[in-house]
């Protein structure tokens, strides 16, 4: 993972990002999100992303409102056992973001290597933009820590924007301290430990599992609605299948659970 985020930031300096730039983020939980986060924490940057649930208008006010430089984002993401498109909504995130100079898609389809990325202005797949960043001789530049005050901003975290436009309260390293607290003291995890959150880079509760690495806790990512039962196959199986001992389910998420009768 350190020569992963290594790359990641590496290929983020080439192009441009220093200390208070912004980096957005439009994707399911997968990797890619926490290496850009853990990246961009490195630089001084800051992250910032919508859920990959949100339509066109509701993502593009939180990205726009950013004035991010980069954004990182998934063609396809998994809704009900079906694959909705985010590109779709990009032309719309395009209009709100001026600032985007550079825009990084990750293709979990050929198409969107063929067809999808040439159409998108300043746009860059992941393995080209990743690619950028290695040396002549292939080699990739050093990790570089930038030293920073504990009050500067790494991340913004955007309310749900139920009650009005989404808000979005930034935080800095301290905040995720707390996390580190609550994970290694009140959770009691450990490297034995496989911590599963379903939840996707846009709501607080994805920040909790990022002080998991510094515990040296594994980290399940399910991509996708909890709710959704494929051949019999639900969310409690998936987990007993992959030995997860600590899930983070937020009340709401349990209650429809039980609802449904979605249970072990």
């Amino acid at each position: 993972m350190f020569e992963e985020v290594k790359l990641y930031a590496a290929a983020f300096r080439k192009h441009g990002l220093k200390i208070g730039d912004r980096v957005a983020c439009y994707m399911s939980n997968r990797k890619e999100a926490i290496l850009t986060f853990l990246a961009a924490t490195s630089i001084g940057a800051i992250f910032g992303a919508a859920q990959p649930f949100l339509a066109a208008k509701a993502s593009a006010n939180i990205i726009g409102v950013m004035d991010a430089k980069f954004l990182i984002i998934v063609d396809y993401h998994k809704g009900w056992g079906e694959d909705i498109s985010l590109l779709d909504n990009l032309p719309v995130i395009l209009e709100k973001s001026p600032t985007l100079e550079k825009v990084i898609i990750i293709a979990t389809k050929d198409e969107t290597l063929t067809s999808g990325i040439p159409r998108i202005q300043n746009g860059y797949s992941l393995e080209e933009f990743l690619r950028s960043a290695r040396l002549a001789d292939g080699s990739v530049p050093d990790l570089i820590f930038e030293q920073l005050p504990a009050s500067h901003p790494i991340c913004i975290n955007f309310t749900s924007g139920t009650t009005g436009i989404s808000k979005g309260p930034m935080h800095s390293a301290v905040t995720l301290l707390s996390s580190l607290v609550s994970i290694v003291f009140h959770h009691n995890l450990t490297s034995e430990d496989i911590f599963m959150n379903p939840c996707p880079a846009g709501w607080v509760i994805w920040d909790f599992y990022i002080p998991c690495l510094a515990a040296g806790v594994n980290l399940f990512l399910y991509c996708g609605v909890p709710y959704h039962i494929r051949d019999g196959v639900n969310i409690w199986d998936i987990m007993a299948k992959h030995k997860v001992t600590s899930t983070n389910l937020v009340t709401s998420v349990v209650d429809r659970m039980e609802k449904l009768e979605i249970v072990p």
